[in-house]
């Protein structure tokens, strides 16, 4: 409100100056706003104003966002520190298919490999693993699960299996895996600790990829009697004409040797029982140690959870204090939203006195315009009073005492103006005290507050860093858990080493003592066929080797671990190893074998030296002592060798006997030949010549088992989708009596004609269990109304080769789908 000039009729009066002042900082922004004017007569009016208004808020903001990360700071460490640390001990793979999942991807692997199901018995096991082919080696390959067990050579011949066939790119497979405990020298139960898997070529006879996975299994039963070893049939041949003397001497040269024979094998079974004690310590060990990893792990399981008590914890914590932080966020924007009215306030209040002041100089304009035309009438009056005075002396007497009284009486109104004006500023100052202190109270609210927060978060800081220094407690005695359980493990292994060590030299005593035996009825053959006739020579040839048979079987039950001598027999019947060959033969194992022991895959692994051609190649020929015909049952490929000085090859070897051979039960052979040609495959050096008890059987006689099997039966494991397009079933079968197929339908129970609408082809299956995964989709081209499709049935039949329906499966839950955009 602007301020009247005092009214004087003798001198000019010029407005008062205004003087703007920078104002002190005040403890509350707010308090910025405020304008005080003193009292009018005779002072100056003083506006104060804070040009640094803007930036003192900001400052503040800025203040207030520091302190509350300071606070958070803390507790997102915390949080990170537990979430690195626990994150690797809580996390569990899990297999999402996705839509790529059937597209090629580069590199061959396995992966997420588990065991699906084992029979109640141990002997069977069902692996379901994920694959990836590259299509290195063709459109497809065989995916073929060898098990294995770390320092223990030769035990994959104790299992078998089909190989299963994939295609290029991803999808899942499963494969039943058999472990013969039933044949000679398989102990009734064994525990494995790896499995490897190989790619190989449709041939089966290279390696074009392949993986090695550390699983633990249980095969077999503690109870369960392995069959005893057949013994090799033997010829016989007529008798011819002999006299009494050379028949009593043959007879005392038989009975030596079966009394040595008869030494020889108590002595081998004295040996295998003591093996077998040292084994059944071994395994009394091994369930010791697994017994306390699972207490160790009990304990590890117990400490992840009060960790994850811990964890939810801090991220209780972390929420309490990001609330606090959005309270305080919302105050300081109150406060500034406060600020920002007052500083409106104060603009308009500072405009409306401007245009006061403004008006208040043109009013005193006007009056001084009028006071000088007063005087010029003054003036003139004057002039005339002077012509006049004596006339208009009592009118001008009377006139000034109504003028001195007009003055007085306009004096008199402006001081009661001037009184009411300060009365005012009173009073507005007085609330303006009361604002500042009402805001200096609550300041002194939110400082009281803060510092009750800080001291909550000091608490919970000392609470963490005791929870950390128990945390790190509970792990340093988990890592010296661990190391003694490691310790322990170690030892049981070198325990185990020395075992194997001493069934090492057991089985090369045996071996030798075996020679030993075979050389002296050689020497006593050599005698008594220079005496004799040769009628005679061949009537006892049979005994001689049916004895050796009978010997070498007994070597090779005293052998825990089968695996090709380190001094092979120098020959067999007909048979000559090259000597004057340098390529060497390193080692023969078996990789693999059929779930109907009809076929091996043979590995061998050679170094190749000698110079044959341009096509040299390996062949491997499976025998029988004191029968040379067996050789002619079994069938292999040759396989062409490189140049390398050192390689591998695999030789898949199927028994195909006459009719009437091995029909009834087991076949059993105990040599595989190794030989070496070139393109002229009617010359042969054989390089090595491996003593290894084998059981074969019959495909015919295990085909006919299996029609008249159980029926074939589906259950089925999931159904998902990866997205709106795309999703997969995942099935287990027996399907029985020959190959067959399985086909999905999806589709809605209220219009049947939907199952045009999805897309899914039909999986061809073979004999036996298995776990088959059916991809389906959208069609693109679906005849559907709109877009978005509705499903609520899933129907999965199986078939047999004719086309007949001998299972299904169907589930009912409503699903939504789309069609693929374009």
């Amino acid at each position: 409100m602007p301020i009247p000039p005092a009214q004087s009729p003798n001198r000019t009066l010029a407005p008062e100056r205004i003087r703007l002042t920078p104002a002190r900082r005040s403890p509350h922004p707010c308090s910025d706003y405020a304008a005080f004017c003193k009292p009018w007569p005779g002072a100056k009016a003083v506006l104060r104003f804070d040009i640094g208004l803007t930036q003192g808020i900001l400052s503040e903001i800025e203040f207030g966002l520091f302190q509350a990360m300071k606070r958070l700071l803390p507790a997102f460490a915390w949080l990170l520190t537990a979430q690195l640390g626990f994150g690797p001990l809580l996390a569990q793979p899990v297999f999402v298919p996705s839509e790529s999942a059937l597209k090629p991807t580069p590199g061959s692997a396995v992966t997420n490999l588990r065991v699906v199901r084992q029979s109640s018995d141990g002997t069977e096991v069902e692996l379901s693993m994920n694959y990836t082919y590259d299509g290195f080696a063709g459109p497809s390959a065989m995916l073929v699960p060898v098990i294995e067990k770390r320092n223990q050579k030769g035990v994959s011949g104790w299992f078998g299996c089909d190989p299963v066939s994939v295609g290029q790119g991803k999808g899942i497979v499963s494969v039943k895996v058999k472990y013969f405990n039933d044949e000679a020298g398989v102990p009734p139960q064994f525990t494995s600790d790896r499995i490897r898997l190989l790619f190989l070529n449709q041939a089966g006879t290279a390696i074009v990829g392949g993986a090695v996975m550390l699983k633990m299994i249980t095969w077999g039963s503690p109870n369960a009697q392995p069959a005893q070893a057949a013994p090799t049939p033997s010829v016989a041949v007529v008798p011819g004409a002999e006299n009494q003397a050379q028949a009593r001497r043959r007879a005392e040269e038989r009975t030596q040797q079966e009394a040595r024979h008869r030494a020889t094998e108590e002595k081998a079974k004295a040996e295998v029982a003591a093996a077998e004690a040292k084994r059944q310590q071994a395994v009394a060990e091994k369930q010791r140690l697994a017994e306390e990893q699972r207490v160790a792990k009990e304990k590890a399981q117990a400490q992840a959870k009060a960790r994850e008590a811990a964890r939810v914890g801090a991220e209780a914590e972390a929420k309490k204090l990001a609330g606090e932080k959005r309270a305080a966020e919302e105050q300081a924007r109150a406060e500034a939203k406060a600020r920002k009215e007052a500083r409106l306030k104060a603009e308009a209040e500072e405009k409306a006195r401007r245009k006061a002041e403004t008006k208040a100089k043109a009013e005193a304009d006007a009056r001084e315009k009028a006071r000088l035309k007063a005087e010029a009438e003054a003036k003139r009056l004057a002039q005339e009073k002077a012509k006049a005075e004596e006339k208009a002396k009592a009118a001008a007497e009377e006139e000034e005492k109504a003028r001195l009284l007009a003055e007085a009486k306009a004096r008199e109104t402006a001081e009661r103006k001037a009184e009411a004006e300060a009365k005012r500023l009173a009073e507005e100052k007085r609330r303006a005290d009361e604002k500042a202190k009402a805001e200096a109270k609550i300041r002194e609210t939110a400082r009281l507050k803060a510092e009750a927060e800080e001291k909550a978060r000091l608490a919970a800081e000392e609470k963490a860093q005791a929870e950390a220094k128990a945390r790190e407690e509970a792990r340093l005695k988990a890592e010296a858990e661990a190391k003694r359980l490691a310790e322990e493990k170690r030892v049981a292994e070198q325990k185990e080493i020395a075992d194997e060590k001493v069934r090492e030299a057991a089985q090369a005593k045996a071996e030798a003592e075996a020679k030993r035996l075979a050389e002296e009825q050689r020497q006593a053959e050599a005698r008594e066929k220079a005496a004799t006739q040769p009628t005679e020579a061949a009537r006892l040839a049979a005994p001689t080797a049916a004895a050796t048979t009978q010997a070498s079987s007994a070597v090779r039950e005293a052998a825990a671990v089968q695996r090709p001598p380190a001094n092979p027999a120098p020959a067999t019947e007909g048979i000559t190893l090259a000597r004057d060959m340098r390529s060497k033969i390193t080692n023969v194992d078996i990789v693999n074998r059929s779930l109907d022991r009809s076929q091996m895959t043979i590995g061998v692994e050679f170094e190749y030296r000698d110079n044959l051609g341009p096509r040299p190649e390996l062949g491997v020929d499976v025998a029988r002592s004191g029968d040379p015909s067996v050789r002619g049952y079994f069938h292999s490929s040759l396989v062409p060798i490189g140049r390398s000085r050192r390689n591998f090859a695999l030789f898949p070897v199927k028994f195909q006997p006459p009719a009437g051979v091995g029909s009834l039960g087991s076949f059993a052979t105990d040599q595989l030949l190794v030989y070496l040609t070139d393109a002229d495959v009617t010359k042969r050096a054989y390089l090595f010549i491996a003593t290894m008890l084998l059981t074969w059987r019959n495909s015919g006689a295990v085909t006919a088992t299996a029609a008249t099997g159980a029926g074939s039966s589906m259950e089925l494991d999931s159904f998902k989708q990866n997205d709106l397009y795309s999703g997969f079933a995942t099935v287990h079968y027996n399907l029985a009596g020959g190959p067959g197929k399985m086909r999905l339908r999806l589709y809605d129970s209220a219009n049947p004609a939907s199952a045009d609408w999805f897309a899914c082809e039909d999986q061809k299956l073979a004999a036996g269990r298995g776990l088959q995964m059916m991809a389906v989709s959208v069609k693109p081209n679906a005849p559907s109304p709109t877009a978005l499709l509705k499903a609520d049935t899933v129907e999965i039949d199986l078939l047999d080769a004719s086309g007949k329906v001998v299972a299904t499966i169907k589930k009912v839950s409503p699903m939504t789908w789309a069609k693929p955009q374009p």
